[in-house]
């Protein structure tokens, strides 16, 4: 491991200084690795709340319009199993958009700064480098966030495991164009979503980061706690500020 490191590093230093800033930045895997799993955790914990909310989007009449209308509504109809529909795709899907939308936004923070002359800090910087990075992930998300929603209001999806309703949705999706699924839901594109979710999630993780690190800047001096953690970024960062910068980003 050690002789592999050291020879990426003896070839990064042939590099031209601006391949080795955009470079350099997405050498480390912890950032891509801890975003990906708490994206994933967050999320998937979330499961039975999206399917509720989903099954209420798509048929208002029969899951009614208050949680626990949904909830009660979902049971009895689909039974308690419904309520993990989606699971799978879940975890994977937004493990794929937590680990790109934090390691690139991590990534680009240096390079959006470099080629504009500002510092990492500036906030235009840090709302750039949030969007480039939550384009990538949505990008990423948005055919598994499809199958999501057809495991979670397609009968035939719902009986399949993950990678074959990603199957069922790929060959549905190049045969049918908007013709009806053998469930009664129509077939569409994997990227068909991509700018409703763009539009909604942009926006969204911009606003997230860019509070988190303003908040983190700003308060961190402020608090007084001593459970000093060793950051990413190389920084003496305290655990339980960046909880409640956390908290307040999101």
């Amino acid at each position: 491991m050690i002789r592999i490191r050291s020879l990426a590093c003896s070839l990064l230093i042939t590099l031209p200084i601006t391949v080795q800033s955009i470079i350099l930045p997405i050498l480390d895997p912890r950032v891509f690795l801890s975003g990906g799993l708490a994206a994933s955790l967050s999320h998937t914990a979330a499961v039975p709340i999206d399917v509720i909310k989903t099954k209420q989007q798509i048929d208002p009449q029969s899951y009614g319009d208050g949680f626990l209308d949904g909830l009660n509504n979902v049971i009895k109809l689909d039974g308690p199993g419904a309520l993990l529909l989606g699971g799978v795709p879940t975890l994977s899907g937004y493990f794929v958009q937590g680990s790109l939308k934090y390691g690139l936004y991590g990534a680009l923070k240096p390079t959006v700064a470099s080629g504009l002359h500002l510092d990492n800090g500036n906030l235009g910087v840090l709302l750039i480098a949030a969007v480039l990075a939550e384009c990538v992930a949505s990008g990423a998300l948005c055919p598994i966030e499809a199958v999501r929603i057809k495991q979670c209001c397609d009968p035939t999806y719902g009986k399949l495991n993950f990678l074959d309703a990603m199957t069922k949705f790929l060959t549905d999706s190049e045969e049918g164009g908007g013709s009806g699924s053998s469930g009664g839901s129509s077939n569409s594109g994997a990227f068909d979503a991509l700018g409703p979710i763009l539009l909604k999630m942009c926006p969204y993780s911009a606003g997230q980061l860019a509070t988190y690190e303003v908040a983190k800047s700003s308060l961190v001096p402020l608090l007084p706690f001593e459970l000093g953690l060793d950051g990413l970024g190389g920084g003496d960062y305290t655990f339980a500020s960046n909880l409640v910068c956390a908290a307040l980003a999101a």
